[in-house]
Parts: structure tokens; C-alpha cells; sequence
């Protein structure tokens, strides 16, 4: 089933908003439309560049019409308003035009005061003409090429003022996770070969990192690609959200499992189904958990501004977002009950720390998204993107040292070993261990 719906969302997700843009001018869609939209792009300020190319030489009167957001809000509340009466009236709202005429050009847009999201829309002498365009007007296919300044002020940079800066995020992330890979990876897996009580923990633990890690390398992959074509690789994009969202679905079952008993109950980390068929949270736990995948995978495959990270404008993104913050206050209610009954001091502070590194990984996206809401708009999904990431990637990190530190879940686990770190030799420890 799961691997269906990863093959579905690969096939079937729209392409990447790349900024170089291929497709075809169309006649009668723009008259129909008062306009055909193309896309938008973010002029990071100064100076940006816009460059058009079609195949043939033939005569073409088409032009590109450029709006703001605040221009193209309003130019389609008019629309709605005048029921598309008054077209020529909405296109002279347009802050710049793109003759379209020769087979090649650029258009600079010069002093530009600020960051500024341009909507372009395509329009012809048919667009607004009282008399209906001809049933067979010629298609025309074209490519655009959005370009801002980048640092020696040249205009080659294909990065939209809101991608800028990710190129580099990425890559340091995953130099990091490759240098972390080659020094901890051979000891860890010495060390989960010998099982133990948390043999299974620290396998989610480490399948959530490596998901990490994946989608990180496909990320920076599909950015590098994107600096040098303005395209960029949309597989390697769709198989970075495919890993973070199995990311998250490995982390949440951990951490209800965790909560609601197994394990944290007892110092066995067999998973039995009897935990989540007996309690009536596990039966709720799990249809959140259901709903959630389902309208994640929804959200990416039906609406063409998929990411991982955004500000849920839709009313199914909003809909994830609410239940994400429902199964935190869920998983904070279970461990809530289980405190109270706890003697142990190390185990109490076991559970201290483990909730905290949880509500990290369950809070971090939806305080970054209110945050976000009192910054620039073309902040957002930098900062959206740049703090989910590196919380979930700390939270994971203190899990481990959680686990593999010095603890009662340490020091009951066969995993203690002169390879681990903080070790504490058992004639040492006064506690009574209790199962």
C-alpha cells in the first residue's frame, strides 16, 4: 500500500516551479480567460532579467504583462467584480510589459526598491476584443528564462528571492550527515547487532536519520541541478518530500508506541498489537495517525504547491497542521499519566527529557509557521524550511544521546558497552532496576 502511494505521488506530482518555463502561448485560452497566467517569480531586488526564446521567426504580437501580488489581487477581485467585462482596464493595472515580438530577447527590470513577486500573465490582440478570436488560432511554444543579480551584480542567478540561501543549507546538511555517516555508522551498527531492550527504538532512530539524510542528498541534488538550468530535478524533489513524510510517519509511531506503553511500560521492546487494539488513545492515536497520511499524500499529489514545509494556505494543509499539533497534545497526555505513577527519580527524568525532545520535533514546524506569519512574505519559506529541518535533525540527534547516555534505560540495555559514550559501570549504579 505505502509503496503504491510512493510510486503514485512520483508519477502523478505536478513538475517543480521551476523558473525557466516551457509550454505554449495560447490564443483562445487567453481571450477566454482575459489572459493566460504563466507563472510567478520573486526579484530579489535591484535588478532582474527576463529572457523569452521561441522557435520560429514568424510574426507574433503577443506580450507578457507583469503584476505584483497586490496588483494581481486586485486585478482578479475586478474580474470577479465586472464578471470580465472590463479586460483592458485590468491589464493596464500590469507594472511592466514584455514585447514578445522578436524570435529572442531579454527585458531588465531596473530599480527595483525591494523584493517584489511578479505574477506574468500572457495576452494578444485577441485577449480583449470584443469580437471572438477565430476557432483555429495558431498555438506558439515558448521558454522563459527568470533570472536576479547575483553577487557581482550580474543577472544569471536562477533563484527566486525566497530559494535563496537553500543551495548552501543543504549542502552543509548533508556534508554533515556524511561525515557523521562515516565516523558513527560502522560503530552503531556493531553495536545494534547485538540487540537488546532498546534494540528497536534505536532502529526507528536510526531509519528516521537516514530518511534525513536521503532526502537531504536529493534535495541538494535537485538545487544544484535547479542553480544551473532553472529547472532542476523534480524526481529528486519528489523523493526528498517522499523521505521527510516517511521521516515523520516513523517518528510519530514511535513516539505514540513509546507512550502509550510499549517500552516505556516495561524494559521489553517487543511490539504487540494487543497495545494498540486494548487502548482506547492507541485507536485514536492510530485514526489521526491514518487521516493525517492520507490527506499528506492528498496535499502532494492534487495541488501543484506541494512541499513539506509551507504556510498551508489550503484547507487540507491547514487540516494536517491541526492534527500534527492534536497528536502532540495526545502524546503529552499519555506521558502525562504515566509521570505521576513513576517512583524512579532516573526515570522520571528519563521521561522529562524524552517528552521534551518530542514536543521539539511536534512543535518546531507550527511555532516556525506562526512566526512566519510577522516576517516578509519571501522570508517564509527559508525560514520555514531552514528551522523544521534543522529542529527534527537536533531532536534526533538529543534522542540518541538520550538513549545511549546515562540512564536506566542505558544501563538496562545490552547495548552498554566501552564503545558508547558516558558509560557507567553497573556496581556503580544503586537502583533497583524494575521491569
Amino acid at each position: 500500500m505505502i509503496a503504491a502511494c510512493c510510486a503514485l505521488l512520483l508519477l502523478y506530482t505536478p513538475l517543480s516551479d521551476a523558473k525557466t518555463m516551457s509550454g505554449m502561448f495560447e490564443p483562445v485560452t487567453a481571450a477566454g480567460s482575459s489572459g493566460q497566467y504563466i507563472g510567478k517569480f520573486c526579484f530579489s531586488g535591484h535588478t532582474g532579467r527576463i529572457q523569452h526564446e521561441r522557435p520560429n521567426n514568424n510574426l507574433f504580437s503577443g506580450k507578457l504583462y507583469l503584476f505584483s501580488t497586490e496588483e494581481w489581487e486586485r486585478s482578479l477581485a475586478r474580474k470577479s467584480k465586472d464578471d470580465g467585462t472590463d479586460c483592458a482596464a485590468r491589464l493596464a493595472m500590469a507594472q511592466g510589459v514584455v514585447p514578445l515580438h522578436d524570435k529572442t530577447a531579454n527585458y531588465t527590470l531596473n530599480d527595483l526598491k525591494q523584493p517584489i513577486v511578479l505574477h506574468a500573465v500572457y495576452a494578444d490582440m485577441y485577449t480583449c476584443s470584443r469580437v471572438p478570436p477565430p476557432a483555429e488560432l495558431p498555438t506558439m511554444d515558448y521558454v522563459l528564462h527568470f533570472f536576479n543579480a547575483d553577487r557581482h551584480d550580474e543577472t544569471v542567478n536562477h533563484f527566486s528571492c525566497e530559494e535563496t540561501g537553500l543551495l548552501g543549507f543543504y549542502e552543509i546538511l548533508t556534508l554533515l550527515y556524511f561525515i557523521v555517516g562515516c565516523i558513527w555508522a560502522p560503530r552503531l551498527y556493531e553495536n545494534l547487532r547485538k540487540r537488546g531492550p532498546m534494540h528497536d527504538v534505536l532502529v526507528m532512530l536510526t531509519t528516521v536519520l537516514c530518511l534525513q539524510a536521503v532526502g537531504s542528498l536529493c534535495m541538494f541534488i535537485h538545487l544544484y541541478s535547479y542553480s544551473v538550468d532553472g529547472q532542476g530535478s523534480p524526481l529528486m524533489e519528489n523523493v526528498s518530500e517522499l523521505a521527510d513524510i516517511a521521516a515523520q510517519f516513523e517518528m510519530l509511531y514511535m513516539m505514540l508506541s513509546l507512550s502509550l506503553g510499549w517500552t516505556l511500560g516495561s524494559a521489553k521492546t517487543h511490539v504487540k498489537s494487543e497495545v494498540w487494539k486494548s487502548s482506547p488513545l492507541a485507536k485514536l492515536a492510530a485514526g489521526m495517525a491514518i487521516t493525517q497520511s492520507v490527506l499528506i499524500l492528498w496535499e502532494q499529489v492534487w495541488y501543484y504547491d506541494h512541499s513539506p514545509y509551507h504556510s498551508h494556505q489550503s484547507v487540507t494543509g491547514l487540516l494536517i497542521l491541526v492534527l500534527r499539533v492534536a497528536l502532540a497534545l495526545l502524546f503529552a497526555h499519555t506521558l502525562q499519566q504515566i509521570l505521576p505513577k513513576e517512583r524512579s527519580a532516573m526515570r522520571r527524568e528519563f521521561y522529562s527529557s524524552f517528552a521534551k525532545y518530542c514536543f521539539l520535533w511536534f512543535f518546531a514546524y507550527p511555532a516556525l509557521l506562526l512566526t512566519s506569519l510577522f516576517i516578509a512574505q519571501y522570508l517564509r519559506r527559508k525560514v520555514l524550511t531552514v528551522g523544521a529541518v534543522s529542529a527534527q535533525t537536533l531532536a534526533v540527534v538529543l534522542l540518541y544521546r538520550l538513549f545511549l547516555s546515562r540512564s536506566l534505560y542505558w544501563e538496562v540495555s545490552s547495548l552498554s558497552s566501552t564503545t558508547l559514550p558516558l558509560r557507567m559501570d553497573k556496581k556503580n549504579l544503586s537502583i533497583k532496576l524494575t521491569s
